[in-house]
């Protein structure tokens, strides 16, 4: 299972370098960006977009992590009671109160 994985992930990379290189080829008009009031340096537009995409994508990445460990927390939290709860639901089954 393990090696299928690292199969997928390196066929998943290869893809997408050659996807990004494909869109620098096509794209080869340099150009340069203003960032900020900074001129950057001339590069290729399809360059550009690769690297404002993958930095937008790690950005998302990184502004979701912060709910993602809350809601992990969360349901810690709910498993542990949930268990706690199942346990004790099973104390009474075996000695039941009688009144």
């Amino acid at each position: 299972m393990r090696k299928i994985k690292l199969i997928i992930i390196v066929l998943a990379i290869l893809v997408a370098v050659s996807i990004g290189a494909w869109v620098v080829q096509d794209n080869p008009l340099e150009t340069n960006i203003v960032l900020f009031g900074f001129s950057t340096a001339e590069l290729p537009v399809g360059l550009w977009v690769l690297v404002f995409f993958l930095s937008g994508m790690i950005i998302g990445v990184a502004l979701s992590y912060p709910r993602v460990f809350s809601l992990k927390r969360q349901s810690k939290r709910a498993i542990k009671t949930q268990q706690k709860l199942e346990s004790e639901l099973v104390k009474k089954q075996e000695h039941p109160v009688t009144e």
